[in-house]
Parts: structure tokens; C-alpha cells; sequence
């Protein structure tokens, strides 16, 4: 490429790029656009207001403000007159605000409104375009050479005497263009921009990319999902720059979607999600195709690639974003390199890979180790001059030879990509001499479906160094400990031994990031010491992150739930699990929170909440409106669920040889069957095995059976297709609220219902305690209930067999119990118990 193109100053470049694409629109914003024509000028002004002002060559002048059109003309204005931008971090605290200025020697800084209070000893002035600006005739553009200092950027994580690293205008420009060129950018390109402008990454992926190419920024402050997909929706969005856990979150919450719909249909999409690639090559592309068109449409069809950067990519999430068709890419940087100094080409990136230095830079591994492992050192046009006033540690990050030492480790493969394995200083060096890269056990323990995240370091205990871990689980339960515990012990048999991880602790909480979701080790220890952290089977984990509302809308909500709930404290990642709710706990809270915030809750959305921050923010997004209790919509509210039209008389078919087949093999017997008088009633049974329900079907008189229907999970919905019109009700088992809804539905159509009360069969053939649902619905719908016991059917068929045994001398039995009168009863729970003494009492 041109060198010339990068080798001026920023201004110059910026003059010339405006001229060429003035008419384009440069940046969407809040649903206004501004041009490059409009944006230059603005410059312009924001620059003579600086000069008017007395700010001059060499000053600093910070900008502190959230990601916005205005952030991105202010810095162009401070540099444009030969001054230095000193970005800063919009999520610390006031005090680190006063000490950074003043580090840097900032004459002034540039803020919003949610900011103008937190600097006092210097100048504060206001960001926005309308304000700060004069008449461009007061700014002369001077001569600045290339490689002049144009920003500040403080090491992030940095406290007390930080390293501010000096990026001249020819480093900013040069990774601009370079990338640009490599990655094909046009004028027609539109980059969405979620992601802090203060990050090097940011700055470079999402404002100079696209300003020196002429193409458009759409500018979105809100991580919210529904926002950024509207924002897809919106735009014709061809480049989106994000961090790893933004696209893990993407895509869990498109599996998740899956799920929802049903278990099938989530474990189709997560069949294609791992084995699209495949099935390319056998030519079955175009089955890829259709069932990752909706997830494309999610994206926008004019997509051409995603970046991900910031934090290392789990390498299954970057295959399933290429197995869904899309191309994605992870790149790798340091502000000392003003971000990406290595990417690879888009279309040819590779899992694992951050690909090779970009055209002007070269890389080298120094004191390489036996896995061909060692510290990755760059030289060339993107790496900084050094560091601001601050001569030793320049020095000490340079080597003879003018490379920069990254102090991260990695390799290079034969084509000369980058790997890379970790950070020098997180390396463990055992007693044996044995080097350790948490890096690479915090990968290879992260495939895990049961760990959220994990962190991994040198821990001493009885003077003896080892390797220790923090993990986040998937689930939070008080069996998380030792369900990671089980699933270490399984995953550690793949490791040499003194890689093993023999030393872990639990946590509820998210692991301690900085701004750019860098794991803080050094805080993780800390509160390991406090004793936050599970360290073995009894206790819990802290739950730290107490719930703080932050308005008083919010506060009244969450001050309800304490008192619903019965406690004094929320924390934000608390669930209902936690406090112990059922099902109709459920209900019930939902009923009041209702009745007391005077809004309309959808069940389904509900019960999607994980937590309890999910649950506050979604009842404050409804409206105030007296609707239809949940309890009236339930047990009397429009019927959504309705029998089939026509009975399949093969039902009577399939019923008699399967009940033919069990009194052939277990010569299954029933008891007291005068009982089974079925007009409009409840039968509850204990469930044994999968043979439950055909032994009960085949003992229902044919009379009734065209009436009588049974719930069963949405995985098994594909009976449908086995037994047309079948008489079952498919529910997704996770929403319990649905399959009371769809019984009670069914009840109130005058047909009778098969309940199996545990909820799931029996591990060991012992009944398990009754969920209260059917009680519930007798109870309200005033339903009398048969009591039926299945005995045999566990040790012919137990849950851990994939098939029944044929050749047993077990035997089967049904028992059924007299009819019981809900009205005899006070109480769901009363009811309940009597349920379950009647199916025991039945089993002797």
C-alpha cells in the first residue's frame, strides 16, 4: 500500500477523505445522521474554538463521554490543531478521574452531562456538537508532522503511577488503512459501533476504519439486545466489531430461542451448529442454508463480517459462527500497537489464529520453550514510540533490536500466523521446575457446557506452589460445587498431571473484569482470601453483587419482591430457585406482583427470567393497566388449547398390541379397574418408567379413551409423526405455567387428564415427592382425581435403559384407587398429600 496515505497527519487525511465523500453520511446517531461535509465542518469549528480559546500545539485535553458522533468530532478537533486526546474510561470513579488528568498534565477536558461533575481541577467543557464551536476563520490548519504524538492512552487496569502509552498520528492512521486495504472496506461499507470509543480497539474497528474508507457508522450506545438488533434491523449493517462474550451471548440467546420452541428443534440447530462444515462437503449446503437463514436474517443480508477482539475467542463459538455461514474473524493488538497489528483476511481466518502481522509490522518469538512457545515482539509502523515521561519502562519494553515485548505468549505455525497461549507474568512455574499457562487450561476447562467461566492461577498452599481455579457455573444450585467437582475429575484425565487441576473454589458471582473484560486475578485472589469463594461441599458462595436499584420506580419493585419473597437483602444474580418457588409459587407471586404493580405479566416471558436483575428490569418495561389476573387466565381465561378434531382409531391399534406385547412378556395385571369411571376426571400415577402409560392406556375401557389425554415433554413431540392425532398434550417441560395452562385448558373441555405428579420418572423405582399441579387443578376446577399405582414397571424398564428387558420374571401391575373429592379437602396442599398417600397406599 501507499505509504504516503498514513504517513501525514490526521487532519490532512481526514480534510482529503471528507472532500472525496462528502455527500455520504458518516455517522447515524440517536435517529439523526450527520455527513462527512457536515462532520468537517463541525471539526472546523470545534478546532477555532480551541484555538480561540488559548489551547495550542502539545496541549492534552482529555474527552470523557460516552461513544457518540461528538466524541469522535472532538477528537479530530483536538488533533487537527496539533494537540494531544487523552480518552479516558468512562467506568471509573471520580477520584481516578483527578489523579489520571493530572498524570498526563491535561489542560482541559471535554465532557457530557453525566460527567460535568467529576473533574474539578481543570476546565471542563461540553462535548456536544451545539456547544463549544465558533467560526471556522479563527482555525488555520498548521503543519504537523506524522510523527507527532496525537493521543494519550492509559494501560488499562492501570492504578497509583500508570503507564501512558503515546500513539503518534501515523500510528492511527496506518492501522486504519492497512486494515482497510486488507479487509476490502468501501464507501459502501456500514460498521455498527457498540463498543467504547476510549479502547483502542474501538477507536481503531469503529470510527478510523470507517472514516478513511469513506463507508458509515452507526453509532449505538445500548448493549440491550432488543436495541442492537433493531439497529440491525434499521441499517444494512455490513461490519460489526464486538468482544468474545458479546458474540457468546449472540448466540446463546439464538440456541436459546431454539430451545425455548422445543428440545428437538434445539438440538437440530446445535447438530447443524457443529456439523454444518461436513455436511458442506457431502453437499448438503443447502439444508445449512435453510436452517441458518433465520439467524441470518437476525444479522441483516448484507453482512460481510464480524471481528471479534479485546479478550481471546472460545474456539467453538468462533466454529459455530462459520458453520452458520458467517465470516468472523479475531484479531489482536495492545494500545502500545494501536490495537490490531495482527488480523487475518476474513475470508480465510481460522479457528484459534489472530492471523499474521499486517503490511508494515513484523513479529518474532523470543526464548522459544520445547513447545515451540515464547514471547511474541513486534516492530514496525503501528507500534508506539514509547511511553509518556516515563523512560524506564520505554526501555525496559523494547529489546536491543527496537522489537516491542507484548509479554504475551504464543507461536507462529508455517505460514507465519499468530497463536497465542498467555501472558508471561500469569505463567506457574511448579516445584518440579514444570511451566504452567493458565491461559490454556482456562481454554481447554471453558469447553465445558458446566463452566461459565473460569479463572486460573498459581496458588501456594503448605509451601508448595499449584495450580488453582475460580469457576463460574453454568447452573447455580447448592449441588454446583460438586457437579464441577465431577465434571473436573472428567476433564482433568485428558492432562499430563502436573497440569491437573486439583484445587478449585466456586462462584456465583461474574468473575472481576476491567473496562475491556480483562479477568482481574489480582482481585480474584483477594476475595478468595475473604472467603467469598465455595472452597468444598458445605456452605454456598457469597452472592457479592447486591441488587441497587437505580431509580425509585426501581426500588419500589424490588423493595415488593423482598417482602413476596420474605427476605431483607436482593442480589442481582439471585433466581427464584434460590427462595425456593415452584411452580405454583410461581403463579402465586406472579398473582400479586400483579395485583400490587397494577400491570398485565406474560407468562411465557416470566419465566424466561434468570435472575433477579432480568425480573425488575422486565416488570419495569410494562405498562400500567388493570388486566386479567394470571390465576383467570389459567384456570379461566380463553381457551388456547383444544382436543383434536377427529380420534385416530389406531389409537386402539397401537394400545392393544403394545398392552398384548406387556401381558405376553410381564403378564401385567389390573386392580380394582370398577374404578375407572372417566367423565371429565383426574388420574394421577407414580411413574415407573416409559411402560406406564401404555399400561394404563390399555386398561382405560375403549369407551373412554377418545376423551382422556396425557401431557408429555416437546422432545417427544416426534410421536406425532409416528402416531397421528395421538391424544397427548406436548408442553415444554421448563415452563410449568404452560402445562397447567394446556391441563387446565383440557379440564375445562370436559376431557380426562393423565398427570404423573413426580414430574419425571422414578430413578430407583421409589416414588418421588408429588409437584402440587395437579392438586391445584382439581382443587380450582373442582375435578375429582383417581389415584392409580404402577408397580414392576421400573425394574423391567429403569430409566437408565435404553430398552425394556423382555426376558424377566418381573411382573406388572396396575392398581386403581377409589375416586377423591376435592371439595373434602382445604387446601391445594391438603389435597396434595392425600394424592400421593392414595398412590403409595395402592403400591403395597
Amino acid at each position: 500500500m501507499d505509504t504516503s496515505l498514513y504517513r501525514r497527519d490526521i487532519y490532512t487525511a481526514t480534510r482529503d477523505i471528507c472532500e472525496k465523500h462528502s455527500d455520504n453520511t458518516l455517522f447515524y446517531y440517536s435517529g439523526d445522521k450527520i455527513s462527512y461535509n457536515e462532520t468537517f465542518s463541525l471539526v472546523n469549528k470545534r478546532s477555532a474554538f480551541l484555538i480561540k480559546n488559548g489551547f495550542a500545539k502539545d496541549d492534552i485535553i482529555g474527552i470523557l463521554s460516552g461513544s457518540s458522533p461528538e466524541w469522535c468530532i472532538t477528537f479530530l478537533a483536538i488533533t487537527a490543531i496539533g494537540a494531544v486526546a487523552l480518552p479516558l474510561d468512562t467506568s471509573f470513579q471520580s477520584d481516578q478521574y483527578e489523579s489520571m488528568v493530572k498524570s498526563a498534565g491535561a489542560k482541559a477536558v471535554f465532557v457530557s452531562d453525566e460527567f460535568s461533575d467529576k473533574i474539578r481541577s481543570i476546565p471542563c467543557m461540553e462535548i456536544s456538537k451545539n456547544a463549544c464551536i465558533d467560526d471556522e476563520k479563527f482555525f488555520t490548519p498548521i503543519q504537523i508532522p506524522y510523527n507527532n504524538i496525537a493521543a494519550l492512552l492509559f494501560t488499562s487496569g492501570t492504578t497509583g503511577s500508570p503507564k501512558i502509552v503515546q500513539l503518534s498520528h501515523m500510528n492511527i492512521l496506518h492501522i486504519a488503512y492497512v486494515c482497510t486495504d486488507l479487509e476490502e472496506y468501501t464507501a459502501e461499507d456500514v460498521t455498527l459501533a457498540i463498543l467504547p470509543l476510549f479502547h483502542v480497539y474501538a477507536f481503531e474497528s469503529t470510527f478510523m476504519a470507517p472514516l478513511v474508507t469513506g463507508s458509515s457508522i452507526v453509532m449505538q450506545n445500548s448493549l440491550k439486545g432488543p436495541d442492537i438488533m433493531k439497529s440491525l434491523a434499521d441499517f444494512p449493517v455490513t461490519i460489526f466489531p464486538a468482544a468474545p462474550l458479546m458474540w457468546e451471548l449472540f448466540f446463546n440467546a439464538i440456541a436459546n430461542r431454539a430451545k425455548a420452541q422445543s428440545m428437538l428443534k434445539y438440538r437440530i440447530f446445535m447438530f447443524f451448529a457443529n456439523n454444518a462444515r461436513v455436511l458442506r462437503l457431502f453437499g448438503l449446503g443447502f439444508i445449512v442454508k435453510k436452517i441458518f437463514t433465520p439467524v441470518h436474517d437476525v444479522f441483516g443480508k448484507s453482512h460481510r463480517f464480524f471481528i471479534s477482539g479485546g479478550a481471546p475467542m472460545k474456539r467453538e463459538y468462533f466454529n459455530y459462527y462459520k458453520n452458520m455461514g458467517f465470516n468472523i474473524m479475531e484479531g489482536y493488538g495492545l494500545s502500545e500497537t494501536t490495537g490490531p497489528i495482527a488480523i487475518p483476511y476474513y475470508k480465510s481466518a481460522i479457528a484459534g489464529s489472530v492471523g499474521a502481522p499486517i503490511a508494515g509490522n513484523e513479529v518474532i518469538i523470543k526464548h522459544i520453550n520445547e513447545d515451540r512457545i515464547g514471547e511474541i515482539c513486534f516492530k514496525g509502523d503501528a507500534v508506539m514510540p514509547g511511553y509518556f515521561k516515563n523512560d524506564e519502562a520505554t526501555g525496559s519494553a523494547f529489546d536491543e533490536n527496537g522489537y516491542f515485548r507484548t509479554g504475551d505468549l504464543g507461536r507462529l505455525d508455517r505460514k507465519g500466523n499468530i497463536y497465542i497461549t498467555g501472558r508471561m507474568k500469569n505463567v506457574i512455574v511448579l516445584d518440579s521446575g514444570k511451566k504452567v499457562y493458565p491461559e490454556e487450561l482456562e481454554f481447554y476447562f471453558r469447553e465445558s457446557e458446566m463452566i461459565a467461566e473460569i479463572a486460573v492461577f498459581e496458588k501456594v498452599t503448605n509451601n508448595r506452589t499449584g495450580v488453582f481455579a475460580v469457576i463460574v457455573p453454568s447452573v447455580k444450585s447448592h449441588e454446583s460445587y460438586s457437579i464441577i467437582r465431577s465434571e473436573i475429575e472428567i476433564l482433568n484425565k485428558n492432562l499430563p498431571d502436573y497440569k491437573k487441576i486439583k484445587q478449585f473454589a466456586v462462584s456465583f458471582d461474574e468473575l472481576p473484569k476491567n473496562s475491556t473484560k480483562k479477568i482481574l486475578y489480582r482481585e480474584i485472589n483477594t476475595l478468595l482470601d475473604q472467603g467469598v469463594y465455595q472452597v468444598n461441599d458445605t456452605g454456598a458462595p457469597v452472592l457479592r453483587d447486591l441488587f441497587r436499584p437505580g431509580t425509585i420506580e426501581e426500588e419500589h419493585t424490588a423493595n415488593l419482591l423482598k417482602e413476596l419473597l420474605k427476605t431483607d437483602l436482593l442480589f442481582a444474580n439471585q433466581t427464584l430457585a434460590d427462595f425456593n418457588i415452584d411452580s405454583l409459587g410461581t403463579v402465586d407471586l406472579m398473582v400479586r406482583l400483579e395485583q400490587r404493580l397494577d400491570i398485565v405479566i406474560n407468562i411465557k416471558e416470566f419465566v424466561k427470567k434468570q435472575t433477579i436483575t432480568d425480573i425488575i428490569t422486565y416488570l419495569m418495561s410494562l405498562e400500567k393497566t388493570g388486566g386479567e389476573p394470571i390465576e383467570e387466565r389459567i384456570l379461566r381465561g380463553k381457551i388456547e388449547t383444544k382436543p383434536h378434531l377427529f380420534f385416530n382409531p389406531m389409537h386402539h391399534v397401537a394400545i392393544g398390541i403394545l398392552g398384548g406385547l406387556s401381558r405376553l412378556f410381564w403378564k401385567i395385571k389390573v386392580f380394582n379397574d370398577e374404578n375407572l369411571v372417566l367423565n371429565n376426571k383426574i388420574i394421577v400415577a407414580n411413574h415407573q418408567s416409559y411402560l406406564d402409560m401404555v399400561w394404563i392406556s390399555y386398561f382405560i375401557p375403549s369407551r373412554y379413551r377418545k376423551n382422556v389425554y396425557a401431557t408429555a415433554k416437546k422432545k417427544l413431540s416426534f410421536l406425532r409423526f409416528v402416531f397421528p392425532i395421538f391424544p397427548v398434550i406436548f408442553v415444554d417441560d421448563s415452563n410449568s405455567i404452560e402445562v397447567l395452562k394446556a391441563s387446565a385448558d383440557f379440564l375445562r373441555q370436559g376431557k380426562t387428564l393423565i398427570i404423573f405428579p413426580e414430574g419425571t420418572r422414578s430413578e430407583d423405582g421409589k416414588i418421588q415427592q408429588f409437584k402440587s399441579g395437579a392438586a391445584y387443578l382439581a382443587k380450582n376446577l373442582n375435578i375429582k382425581v383417581i389415584p392409580v399405582s404402577v408397580n414392576g414397571a421400573h425394574g423391567i424398564w429403569p430409566k437408565q435403559q435404553k430398552f425394556p428387558t423382555f426376558l424377566t420374571s418381573l411382573k406388572g401391575t396396575v392398581t386403581v384407587g377409589k375416586e377423591i373429592d376435592p371439595s373434602a379437602y382445604d387446601s391445594v396442599e391438603s389435597l396434595n398429600t392425600a394424592l400421593e398417600a392414595a398412590v403409595i397406599s395402592g403400591m403395597s
